[in-house]
């Protein structure tokens, strides 16, 4: 389970000079002759963040534009992006631009998320507007988040008029009359930032405990307005 960010680390420690060579998932071998060495080092721009204004384009109709990203990151929440691909919208990548574009209505997908867990409460958020129903699989570990993120989407789509039903790895969300409501994120940043996005495209939406969001993206609602 998110083993993308085990190759995020590798990818890292090698930039540095060190060696580590994989065994599967299941072991590395760390070779402690090759030594770190110092370097000009340039962080990519993050898809986790990235993933809740590319939802915005998808949930809204419309164009986001995300710079600062590298379209062959080994980050597992570039994966949003094929996700959105297959529910209707215009993905295009540049040297480090990603746009995203929607103009018709969204299809529903059947799509495993085990490997881009910070995203899948986001994918919900467009699935919950689709036209015909979404699956996410691969999405157990989500319980043992800041939340139980499994239960905890569901819930609060089901507050808002949702259409939701919970097997042990997997959520499947189907087409539904939404509205306004309260949502509390219960101290979850990722619960918060995500029905913001669902609440721009349906509108009535309120957020409490909106200061949450500080753990992973301060800026957040200062970008969103």
């Amino acid at each position: 389970a998110s083993r993308s960010y085990l190759d995020i680390t590798l990818e890292i420690i090698r930039a540095f000079g060190a060696e580590v060579t994989p065994d599967g998932y299941e072991r590395f071998f760390v070779n402690n002759q090759k030594k770190y060495s110092g370097r000009v080092y340039a962080v990519e721009g993050d898809f986790s963040s990235a993933a809740y204004f590319f939802a915005i384009a998808a949930v809204c109709g419309g164009r986001t534009r995300v710079h600062n990203l590298n379209p062959h990151s080994v980050q597992g929440d570039r994966r949003f992006l094929e996700a959105l691909s297959l529910m209707g919208c215009t993905v295009t990548y540049e040297k480090k631009t990603v746009t995203v574009e929607m103009t018709g209505d969204l299809k529903g997908i059947s799509f495993d998320m085990s490997s881009s867990p910070d995203s899948v409460q986001t994918l919900c958020m467009v699935a919950a507007i689709a036209k015909t129903p979404t699956t996410i699989t691969g999405i157990g570990h989500l319980k043992y988040k800041e939340s139980d993120r499994i239960s905890s989407t569901a819930e609060r789509l089901k507050s808002l008029g949702g259409n939701v039903k919970v097997e042990h790895d997997r959520i499947t969300i189907y087409p539904a009359c939404l509205h306004g409501g309260l949502i509390d994120p219960v101290n979850d940043h990722r619960t918060a930032m995500s029905f913001a996005v669902l609440g721009l495209g349906i509108g009535g939406i309120t957020i409490s405990n909106a200061e949450c969001v500080s753990k992973s993206f301060p800026e957040f609602w200062d970008l969103l307005a």
